[in-house]
């Protein structure tokens, strides 16, 4: 739908020429077989944060090789895999919380899980896995996804009194780089 503004009236018709004629001729060789039609959603490999509240949580979705988002399993989804998860996101220097039991909730697809990182792998595609687990529903459906929230436990500077009675009262922390530290 355009809306036609009386100074282009010229310039709206011939665009509009022109993009009938483009749609025309793509429908053409499409009907004929010269042209395929293809929407990329990802790139193999690339992973992504589904349903979360915010950009740094959700559950953990990875690229097929037919390029389109599947869910991962959460069956044996532990800190290590979380942790390459986030790294592979961009999310470096962070402390990476599990969750299970789509939490973000569900998913149709799932055909990654069971993932053995060891941590210091750079991307989940990177790491081994057990495909027996993700081709049994029992083990991996809709419904036991694998999420992660990616998170730096604090900021440089911070302070805190911990274990006190009150809180105006306890062990002085700082938090030094991006850990809470006791202060001696």
């Amino acid at each position: 739908y355009f809306t036609i503004n009386t100074w282009y009236i010229y310039t709206t018709v011939y665009i509009m020429d022109s993009l009938v004629n483009a749609v025309l001729i793509a429908c053409f060789l499409v009907l004929h077989g010269t042209l395929s039609i293809a929407t990329v959603n990802c790139t193999n490999g690339d992973i992504r944060l589904y349903n979360g509240t915010t950009p740094n949580e959700g559950n953990v979705q990875i690229c097929n090789n037919d390029n389109e988002w599947s869910g991962v399993c959460d069956y044996s989804w532990d800190c290590e895999d979380a942790t390459v998860a986030c790294r592979q996101l961009g999310y470096n220097d962070t402390t990476a919380l599990v969750y299970t039991g789509s939490y973000f909730g569900e998913w149709s697809k799932v055909e990654f899980g069971a993932y053995s990182c060891s941590g210091t792998e750079t991307n989940l595609i990177d790491c081994s896995y057990n495909i027996y687990y993700v081709t049994h529903s029992y083990y991996c459906n809709s419904q036991k996804l694998a999420g992660v929230r990616c998170t730096k436990e604090c900021n440089n500077e911070e302070i805190r009194l911990v274990d006190g009675e009150s809180s105006d009262e306890g062990r002085l922390e700082t938090c030094y780089n991006d850990m809470w530290t006791p202060v001696c």
